[in-house]
């Protein structure tokens, strides 16, 4: 009886552990960080709700930390687009293939933050989100900021 017991506990154990673990790491996020320049650059986003700021940690560069006072909009978009460089080069190696893939669509996940830096200059970030974990990324955003993420519909094509 004192092996099943010990045989039982152990299971339990490691998943309280690991469940433990993934609620202590759901504030850090991968995400691409689009520079000046519209590069996307890898980076680590993290609701600090501790020290109650937003921060970007470029893989390569100077973080960002924003206080989430400083914060006047959290925003949040969908973009759809055809996939034409990736079916073009796929159209090397097959005509059909390529113009299959050429026809359908990916779709992009966008966080915008709206901020005043510390001498009162409006600024923004632009973060490109994973497409698996996007929402946990807005729930997080608005849950530990305690902010609103407002949601763009995107454009209708002939519309401005």
């Amino acid at each position: 009886m004192k092996k099943l017991t010990a045989y039982l506990a152990v299971p339990l154990l490691l998943s309280s552990m690991i469940g433990s673990a993934a609620q202590s790491d759901n504030s850090h996020w991968n995400v691409h960080w689009m520079d000046q320049r519209d590069k996307p650059i890898s980076a680590k986003l993290d609701f600090n709700a501790e020290k109650k700021v937003l921060l970007v940690t470029p893989d390569k560069g100077s973080p960002t930390e924003v206080p989430f006072a400083n914060i006047d909009k959290l925003s949040y978009e969908a973009s759809k687009h055809h996939r034409v460089k990736t079916g073009a080069v796929v159209m090397l190696a097959s005509l059909g293939v390529g113009a299959v893939v050429m026809a359908t669509k990916s779709t992009n996940h966008w966080l915008y933050v709206d901020y005043k830096a510390p001498d009162g200059a409006a600024k923004d970030i632009v973060l490109k989100l994973d497409k698996g974990n996007y929402q946990k990324v807005i729930n997080a955003a608005q849950q530990i900021t305690g902010k609103t993420v407002e949601t763009i519909h995107a454009a209708r094509k002939g519309k401005d």
